[in-house]
């Protein structure tokens, strides 16, 4: 084990076989790096704050931690995936090429949202409800789902359509400026309103 001191700074190596262990302590900050073949380990601690970062060969973890806040951020090639954790929320973040997930955890609360150009997927999932929303240019369709019903709006520029499915009742809302049209299907009775 060899110890280096330049004034405030400590520098500990300690080498066993193919393992390497450096500990550098500068005041309050320590940094820990460790490599045993194609493995890296740094570990750097700053008061309350611990950021650990990991090479595997192509694949990069880092973790970092202040408090209750755990970052996890993982690259492997074009993949970037992060983690972050507060108390009981979680957050992950996956980006592959132009595609980013991201999903939102708080509590009993899901949020997911996928980007893929100009796609963009929103699932939130409350309990049992499941609220999907899915962007594609122009176009915002919003799926609800609570137990039986289900409740999809559709819009496009100024026109809006819902659809409300619950058990056997039907009933689609289509709205363009002024007009509003009415379909509800009850089993084999139909019955629309339009309103202009």
């Amino acid at each position: 084990m060899d110890v280096m001191t330049y004034g405030p700074v400590t520098m500990d190596v300690m080498t066993y076989g193919a393992v390497t262990l450096v500990v550098m302590t500068y005041g309050a900050v320590t940094m820990d790096v460790m490599k045993y073949g194609a493995v890296t380990l740094v570990v750097m601690t700053y008061r309350a704050v611990t950021m650990d970062v990991m090479t595997y060969g192509a694949v990069t973890m880092d973790v970092m931690s202040y408090g209750a806040v755990t970052v996890v951020v993982m690259t492997y090639v074009a993949v970037t995936m992060e983690v972050m954790t507060y108390g009981s929320v979680t957050m992950d973040v996956m980006t592959y090429g132009a595609i980013t997930m991201d999903v939102r955890t708080y509590g009993a609360v899901n949020l997911v949202v996928m980007t893929s150009g100009a796609v963009t997927i929103d699932v939130m999932t409350y309990g049992a409800v499941t609220m999907d929303v899915m962007t594609y240019g122009a176009v915002t369709m919003d799926v609800m789902k609570d137990g039986a019903v289900t409740i999809d709006v559709m819009t496009y520029g100024a026109v809006t359509m819902d659809v409300m499915t619950y058990g056997p009742v039907t009933m689609d809302v289509m709205k363009y400026g002024a007009v509003t049209l009415v379909v509800m299907t009850y089993g084999a009775v139909t019955m629309d309103v339009m309103t202009y």
